[in-house]
């Protein structure tokens, strides 16, 4: 009995060893995403301000450069806002239907060379409609991001054996079937980060409120490339 509960222990030590673990890295790879934003400011000001007499364009060039930074910051602070809530309990009552959930996700969406198809049947759930908004976006807005130059975006909701469905689906890079999991854990990104404008958390926030919803997260790679997430 003695050994039996020492291995119990054991594993308990070595579970919150592994927690530990993760959260310093995610305040370290959070630490580094926001100083991104810091040194870009920075380095705007400085390159100015060395300039004897400044010209309106020059100053106009850096105030462009501060905004953007200063927006990249801002958006990254409120998905890591809205992780940390997700990880509070919360009452989530409202009657919902996902299809109207994503119809008003896709309402006035226009994704520039990339053909929106949707397929919605009722899908009722009980929820946040906030969190499910924000959900549908981060999948539309990673199927636009990892898309091909003429590609598409299906989206469809269902439901199937009692549950219900969104699915979205795009065609892209082909994704190694090892990274597909990968993709869900925080500041994971498809290919190198000076390609895109995201940080490595639009789809695990999706895993998130799938979460909190008391739901659940699949993807699988398409043979020739590009995801189906459900």
């Amino acid at each position: 009995e003695l050994r039996e509960l020492a291995d119990t222990f054991d594993t308990m030590l070595e579970r919150l060893d592994r927690a530990f673990t993760g959260q310093r890295q995610f305040i370290a790879n959070a630490s580094h995403e926001l100083r991104t934003p810091l040194t870009v400011m920075r380095t705007a000001i400085e390159v100015v301000l060395a300039k004897p007499a400044p010209t309106p364009e020059e100053l106009t060039s850096m105030a462009a450069d501060v905004h953007d930074a200063v927006d990249h910051a801002e958006r990254l602070i409120e998905a890591l806002l809205v992780l940390a809530r997700n990880d509070q309990p919360r009452v989530l009552s409202d009657r919902l239907d996902l299809a109207v959930v994503a119809e008003t996700a896709l309402e006035g969406r226009v994704a520039p060379g990339i053909t929106l198809t949707s397929d919605l049947d009722g899908a009722p759930v009980t929820g946040d409609g906030m969190l499910l908004g924000r959900l549908f976006d981060n999948l539309l807005d990673n199927a636009e991001r990892y898309n091909v130059a003429g590609g598409r975006i299906d989206v469809s909701t269902a439901v199937h054996d009692g549950t219900s469905l969104l699915r979205v689906v795009n065609p892209g890079a082909v994704v190694p079937a090892d990274l597909v999991d990968r993709l869900f854990l925080p500041f994971t990104r498809l290919d190198d980060r000076t390609r895109h404008d995201g940080f490595g958390l639009g789809l695990t926030l999706v895993s998130s409120i799938a979460a909190v919803h008391g739901g659940s997260v699949a993807a699988t790679a398409g043979p020739t490339g590009g995801l189906d997430i459900s």
